[in-house]
């Protein structure tokens, strides 16, 4: 990263990979002729749950961790509060959304109220992620060093894959 370039910047530049990534991504199902494959699905929903995983630990629990020791908080208690905090908010979300009634049961008989449920999961989802990113690379600017960015670009490739 450039060091000259402001941490907004930076997080602008991270969010917006990020963004690029989901789009490339969703933009597989072009490819695909008429339907996708259950097995290709499974592969990939299984690829992408472990790519998660991966930046959950590495990119986003153990520098909270991290993050906690330094300010001489208790380090497990602070990851783990907001860890289940943040499930807890999703779990709120789709129980509350279930009950939510969508009127008609399909749009043109294309959208049914499971399409729409995973639409608002989706982006539900995309929101702390956007705000992982945003945060990695506003650390990285205000606070400056390679560790730091580089970080920051393992948690955006790592989302964004």
């Amino acid at each position: 990263m450039n060091p000259e370039l402001s941490a907004i910047g930076q997080a602008a530049l991270g969010t917006g990979f990020t963004f690029l990534m989901t789009v490339f991504g969703a933009g597989i199902v072009f490819f695909f002729k008429e339907r996708v494959m259950n097995k290709i699905q499974s592969i990939c929903m299984g690829f992408a749950g472990g790519v998660m995983m991966a930046a959950l630990v590495w990119s986003l629990l153990i520098p909270a961790i991290e993050s906690a020791n330094q300010q001489d908080q208790v380090a497990w208690m602070v990851a783990t509060l907001g860890f289940f905090a943040g499930g807890l908010l999703i779990y709120c979300l789709d129980v509350f959304l279930s009950k939510v009634s969508f009127g008609q049961q399909t749009v043109n008989g294309l959208v049914g109220k499971e399409t729409l449920l995973f639409i608002l999961a989706v982006t539900l989802h995309n929101i702390p992620e956007g705000m992982a990113v945003g945060i990695a690379f506003a650390m990285a600017g205000m606070e400056g060093g390679s560790e730091m960015t580089a970080s920051a670009v393992a948690l955006a490739i790592g989302i964004g894959v």
